[in-house]
């Protein structure tokens, strides 16, 4: 099973425990072939999340759209401890829903989920403009337009055909299977981002409603943000404001535990700089990875942003 690492976790107590994630199929032969039995209390069927307890005391959650693996049955509890039972993600479910899409120009492309007539009713779906693979293109009387997709249930609508041509070159560019640059758009700072962490930590408080002493840069403060966290709607405007304040404090709080400095790298793809922190063994921690899985507004999975923290350098990403 080609596991990959996500976190070592450290409870209050001293207990420590793994994180993987797998790839969803085989995270599901691996529950066969080590006779994983359901854990209905800790199951939502109507998400599509499945928590198996395994022989080998393994728990692997079959998520939506990927899968995760915890090392032991123990971890597993100490984890959803530490998530805090009383706190939910709340993501935008009630469609139109915005999203916003940065580009390496800073440019904000904004379009809407939306459902859209099906194929019964062609006179509500306006001038057909094109057709590409899987995706039908069209003009709505307004001027906007809209994308279907086989595989998409509804449809995207944009503003404008310049915005829906932009994005559309934006994707071609990228690599089918990398995962995209969370900072893209972000970092205005480029190479400088360390400069500004201090001015982006004191944002902080005002940010999400927390006390300026509560953010210690101990272990202790990360659940403290966790709650204040998801207290909001995580949609694209939110998480666009918090994701470099956020990375800013997590990342300053392992420099001073482990006096190491920030690691800025150059994404030519996206002219963009990512900043990291090196994990112990001198490896890039990726944090910016970890941090974009737990803020997704299309994941409706709780992490804590200790994940974060504790990441370890890796090349799944």
């Amino acid at each position: 099973m080609s596991k990959k690492f996500l976190a070592d976790v450290t409870d209050e107590t001293g207990f420590k425990y793994t994180i993987y994630s797998i790839p969803q199929e085989e995270a599901k032969l691996f529950v066969s072939e080590h006779n994983g039995k359901l854990l209905e209390e800790y199951s939502n069927p109507k998400k599509g999340h499945y928590y198996y307890h395994l022989e080998n005391d393994y728990v692997v959650g079959i998520l939506e759209w990927d899968a995760i693996a915890y090392d032991s049955f123990k971890g597993y509890l100490a984890n959803r401890k530490s998530s805090g039972s009383d706190i939910k993600k709340r993501i935008p479910k009630v469609r139109p829903i915005k999203r916003i899409v940065m580009l390496p120009d800073f440019t904000k492309i904004i379009f809407y989920e939306i459902d859209f007539p099906g194929s019964d009713t062609p006179e509500d779906r306006g001038e057909h403009l094109f057709k590409l693979k899987n995706r039908e293109v069209y003009k709505l009387n307004d001027g906007k337009i809209v994308q279907t997709s086989t595989d998409f249930q509804g449809g995207m609508q944009f503003d404008s055909l310049e915005d829906y041509q932009r994005l559309a070159d934006f994707v071609a560019v990228q690599h089918p299977f990398s995962m995209p640059n969370p900072v893209c758009g972000l970092n205005r700072y480029g190479e400088h981002f360390p400069n500004h962490v201090n001015e982006l930590i004191e944002s902080l408080p005002a940010l999400l409603g927390i006390q300026p002493a509560k953010l210690d840069f101990t272990l202790k403060s990360l659940p403290r943000l966790d709650k204040v966290l998801y207290q909001n709607l995580i949609d694209h405007e939110f998480v666009h404001k918090v994701f470099l304040p956020l990375l800013a404090y997590i990342g300053q709080m392992w420099i001073k535990q482990n006096d190491v400095d920030w690691i800025m790298q150059y994404d030519e793809k996206y002219d963009t700089w990512i900043p990291d922190v090196p994990d112990k063994e001198g490896k890039s921690k990726k944090m910016t990875m970890q941090l974009d899985r737990i803020l997704s507004p299309g994941n409706e999975e709780f992490f804590p942003l200790a994940t974060v923290y504790y990441a370890k350098g890796s090349n799944f990403y």
